[in-house]
């Protein structure tokens, strides 16, 4: 049902004026959406969520396009229209291939944008692929060590027994939740239950996750955008970005901001992103340093 599902909102995002690619990996044929923009900014380019894909972020990309040359947003492996992994799981595997698709759809510095665990997909990204980031807008990102004490807890929001835990992880990711989110219950169960999210959840340990240090030693510039009324994740998730992140980061914590605003209020967030970018020297990226890792080659087609 999910992939059908997809495959439509595929047809329907096409006559909105996204376009689709299919980048072929040794991992499998991954998926991402674009758009040639009107405006003047450099690229951007969004990772979302677990359980979640592109299609989620359309409206978010529509506005957008009309201040960037160009908005792309990956499926990650497994969801939306992107292959699962051939091998490998865990949320490891699952970076290693996204940011080698991001990678590959990338030909210039963008801004990237990461919500969940597409934020630390997207610090994964910048920490890989330095030369292709001119800015960082991480949005209630996960990645951060979760103490032993919570974290059977916090893994248990993303286990649905039923619908009605479906429905609750649903309302979760809103600051409001719309009247339709039961309607949705049956396609989040299936979700979560594939073979690649049961594979990012049981792949993680307590106290594992983003070191102090990856953050803190952050060059390029970054903005943290945490809404107060995020039911999802833990307050020491936003903690812990708060006390590492570089002191040059910007901070927005919006009080009517749920997990996931661009869904709420993709203008607001939209916005935040083209001030981010407009403040920035998008030229930065020229003088990375690199280690030195030969990247790799990936055949993209239609």
């Amino acid at each position: 049902m999910v992939r059908f599902l997809e495959s439509l909102l595929q047809k329907l995002l096409h006559h909105a004026g996204l376009s689709s690619q299919y980048l072929e990996l040794d991992q499998g044929r991954q998926h991402r959406y674009h758009i040639t923009g009107s405006g003047r900014l450099p690229p951007i380019l969004l990772f979302h969520g677990i359980g979640a894909s592109a299609s989620s972020y359309a409206n978010l990309m529509l506005r957008l396009a009309k201040h960037s040359r160009q908005v792309q947003a990956i499926d990650l492996p497994g969801h939306g229209l992107s292959d699962p992994l051939r091998s490998g799981s865990g949320y490891e595997a699952v970076f290693e291939t996204a940011c080698t698709a991001a990678f590959a759809a990338l030909d210039e510095p963008a801004i990237v944008f990461g919500n969940s665990l597409g934020g630390a997909c997207a610090v994964e990204f910048s920490r890989r692929y330095p030369e292709r980031v001119a800015g960082l807008v991480l949005c209630s990102p996960a990645g951060a060590p979760i103490d032993a004490a919570l974290f059977d807890g916090f893994l248990s929001r993303f286990a649905f027994a039923d619908l009605a835990a479906a429905n609750r992880f649903l309302r979760s990711i809103y600051a409001n939740p719309p009247w339709y989110t039961p309607l949705l219950s049956v396609v989040v169960k299936e979700i979560f239950a594939s073979t690649t999210i049961r594979g990012i959840l049981s792949g993680l340990r307590p106290n594992q996750g983003l070191s102090p240090d990856m953050l803190t030693q952050m060059r390029i510039p970054v903005e943290l955008i945490w809404g107060r009324a995020d039911k999802l994740m833990l307050p020491q998730h936003r903690d812990f970005y708060l006390h590492h992140l570089p002191v040059h980061a910007s901070i927005k914590q919006p009080e009517h901001f749920g997990h996931c605003p661009f869904l709420e209020h993709p203008g607001e967030v939209s916005q935040m992103i083209v001030e981010f970018t407009q403040k920035i020297d998008t030229n930065h990226a020229a003088s990375a340093i690199t280690d030195g890792t030969q990247h790799p080659t990936v055949s993209i087609g239609a």
